[in-house]
């Protein structure tokens, strides 16, 4: 009588195992949306545009020269994105169907910037969304997508910078560096993150000749990459150029113009081919206004740079084909500086 007790209760423990081995199997089969395996993820930032937090003439551009000794600049930034991140998928019509995975999105950016010692500062930048539209990648690779998230937080920054030449203001030329951590708290349902922190050393140069102003970044952003069809989201080398000239100087008004671009160093996902070129760039026109010295205004707007080879090397119908640049773009800044001592 115990033994049949036993073999009853030893058969139901290994039913119940085997019904507990089955149910977790295919959580581990599945695939997150931010794994490496993932041909379609959200795990990127469909706003990448990385706001300076201390005063520069440009909207994008940092200026080379560090804030004096406890000095605290202000920023409040607002931008708009349109069609930021779409998919072309196969389709009867040659070009395909195109799902706008992000229609549109904003970014909301509070950042602040202080002088530590002479020559070195440091900063920190705070964007979320407040409102974006879209279909969401889920839509593309599940039956009941998850809707894209229209309020969420973008990746937090964490600036330090250097300046290596021209510290005095009155230099012509200045050269400067700068270290920034992405902290990975970005939403993977808003496509407003990395999936790893995001390390990103940068060099920038200033150049003040009368009333001309030029600068230039260089940087390379570090972080793990993602695939989204035919495009690798992740690490990349970027570039920009800015120019302003100043067209009164009591109170200043400017106009100015700027272009980035950022080049993928994450490689192709499979079966993409090797004639295929992502450089995601754009371009801004730019009008700043500064009514005091503490005081600066500027609104821009612009556009993506068609310098993919995506769309030529697919054809718009072999394969889900990504897009990672938006039809145009729009923003508003306002810098506030001041002097704490």
């Amino acid at each position: 009588m115990r033994r049949a007790r036993a073999e009853e209760q030893l058969a139901f423990r290994c039913l119940v195992l085997g019904l507990a081995v089955a149910a977790a199997a295919p959580a581990r089969a599945a695939t997150t949306p931010c794994a490496g395996a993932a041909s379609v993820s959200p795990c990127f930032d469909a706003d990448p545009v990385w706001i300076p937090t201390g005063p520069t003439p440009f909207a994008t551009v940092p200026s080379a020269r560090t804030l004096a000794p406890k000095t605290l600049s202000f920023v409040l930034a607002a931008g708009y994105s349109d069609r930021p991140v779409e998919l072309v998928t196969p389709s009867p019509h040659p070009d395909g169907q195109e799902i706008a995975v992000v229609r549109a999105t904003s970014t909301l950016t509070l950042g602040a910037r202080y002088g530590l010692t002479r020559g070195i500062d440091l900063g920190v930048a705070l964007p979320f969304v407040p409102f974006q539209l879209g279909s969401g990648v889920e839509s593309v690779t599940t039956q009941q997508p998850e809707s894209l998230a229209t309020v969420a937080l973008r990746d937090p920054r964490l600036e330090l910078g250097a300046t290596l030449f021209g510290r005095n203001a009155a230099a012509p030329f200045a050269l400067g560096t700068r270290l920034t951590l992405g902290l990975p708290l970005g939403s993977e349902h808003a496509i407003a993150g990395a999936v790893t922190f995001t390390v990103a050393p940068e060099l920038t140069a200033t150049l003040h000749a009368g009333r001309l102003e030029l600068g230039a970044e260089l940087g390379w952003r570090i972080t793990r990459a993602v695939s989204f069809a035919t495009v690798r989201e992740g690490s990349a080398i970027t570039a920009a150029l800015a120019t302003s000239i100043t067209l009164l100087e009591k109170p200043v008004l400017a106009l100015g113009a700027e272009a980035w671009l950022s080049a993928h160093l994450a490689g192709r996902p499979t079966g993409v081919p090797d004639d295929a070129l992502d450089l995601p760039a754009e371009w801004l026109a730019t009008l700043r206004a500064a009514p005091s010295e503490a005081w600066s205004l500027l609104a821009a707007g612009g556009s993506g740079i068609p310098l993919s080879r995506v769309h030529e090397a697919y054809g718009g119908t072999r394969q889900a084909l990504g897009v990672t640049s938006p039809d145009f773009r729009l923003l508003l800044l306002a810098r506030y500086t001041l002097d704490v001592n």
